[in-house]
């Protein structure tokens, strides 16, 4: 075990080369820090992140300390992931307790951990699966106050929060299972749902705390066009902070119902140009989601997760988040006796993988 120290020599380097500015150009100073870390740390290391770690595990629900990570491997995740759609409401769309949630985002924050936000907005989507489109709630949109209330209320969560967000802002816009995906309205109406979401949240709201993270679905991209796929509704680079991917082993299914499998291969190459990309416009790369539900494969940490990142000398991969822990039969991390322990274990241990207890001034 040991800490990754971040002396004030160390962060003065990484200034020089890593030049990039935060979209937010008022960022506050934990935050802008936070992003400069990253950038340090992702030269040699990749933070192990997981959604939902500290609000419900296999078996159990919202019990104090509890998280199926800490239990296996002995420490909590360095980023945890929080889904943060229904701010209106006493739950979030995946019924988790929000005043619990930000007691639990505090804690994070408190012990040196990084938190992250998903924002997935399906109490906009009325009279229909689709109810909402893009051109509803922009300016002059049908729609358009209720999406100014939703956006209020996010920014009244992030002031009562006080910490650094990395915020995955309209992820998966390239699939069709959200009201902003592909199959739901035109690129351009995409790119200006973006621009206007972040300038309202920067410039009218205040918020200065959220790092923006563009995050499309690898699953439907063509990986012979994967330039062209990938930066589909790209708002471009004053208005993203760090580009990332959702890379599930076993995706959603296709069009046409079929299940789409993402081999190694594929996930080597998808972060191959994610990380191409990224240090081309001096920007972060990151795997937003990822995992094996129920990991049938029980050295799929080490085969697939790391040896990816281990095929390719230099890639920068600042962190990968795990699928949640939802059930017994929807798991992305195991448990108890599960086979995959071991494998877990030694992913965890290796020299290339960071945790919570493994950070240390983090936002300094």
């Amino acid at each position: 075990m040991f800490k990754i120290l971040l002396p004030l020599i160390t962060l003065s380097i990484s200034l020089q080369s890593f030049s990039q500015n935060l979209v937010d150009k008022q960022a506050n100073t934990k935050t802008s820090n936070l992003y400069q870390n990253l950038a340090t740390i992702s030269d040699d290391y990749t933070l192990f992140g997981h959604q939902y770690d500290m609000a419900y595990g296999v078996n159990w629900k919202a019990k104090k300390g509890r998280s199926d990570v800490r239990e296996t491997v002995g420490s909590y995740p360095a980023v945890h992931g929080w889904e943060v759609a229904s701010l209106e409401g006493t739950y979030n769309i995946d019924s988790v307790k929000f005043s619990e949630m930000k007691v639990w985002i505090r804690e994070v924050y408190q012990r040196g951990g990084i938190n992250s936000f998903t924002w997935h907005l399906n109490e906009l989507a009325k009279g229909g699966a689709f109810g909402s489109s893009v051109k509803d709630v922009l300016p002059a949109g049908s729609r358009h106050s209720s999406f100014l209330e939703a956006l209020d209320d996010l920014a009244s969560f992030a002031f009562s929060l006080k910490v650094p967000i990395l915020f995955n802002l309209f992820d998966g816009h390239n699939s069709a299972n959200y009201w902003w995906g592909k199959t739901h309205c035109e690129e351009s109406e995409f790119i200006a749902l973006w621009k206007f979401t972040v300038d309202y949240l920067k410039e009218i709201k205040k918020v200065h705390n959220f790092i923006y993270v563009y995050s499309p679905e690898a699953s439907v991209m063509d990986f012979e066009s994967l330039e062209k796929d990938y930066f589909y509704g790209y708002p471009g680079d004053d208005y993203v902070d760090a580009l990332a991917v959702k890379a599930y082993n076993v995706a959603l299914a296709d069009a046409g119902g079929s299940s789409v499998k993402l081999d190694i291969a594929d996930f080597i190459k998808v972060t191959i140009f994610i990380d191409q990309q990224a240090k081309s416009k001096h920007k972060l790369a990151a795997v937003s989601e990822t995992g094996q539900n129920q990991i049938t494969d029980r050295q799929w940490f080490t085969k697939f997760i790391l040896a990816s990142l281990r095929a390719t000398p230099g890639i920068k991969i600042s962190w990968i988040t795990f699928g949640a822990n939802s059930d017994s039969a929807n798991y992305y991390i195991p448990f108890e006796d599960h086979p995959a322990v071991s494998d877990f274990r030694n992913f965890r241990n290796s020299s290339r993988m960071l945790f919570e207890n493994d950070l240390e001034k983090i936002y300094e």
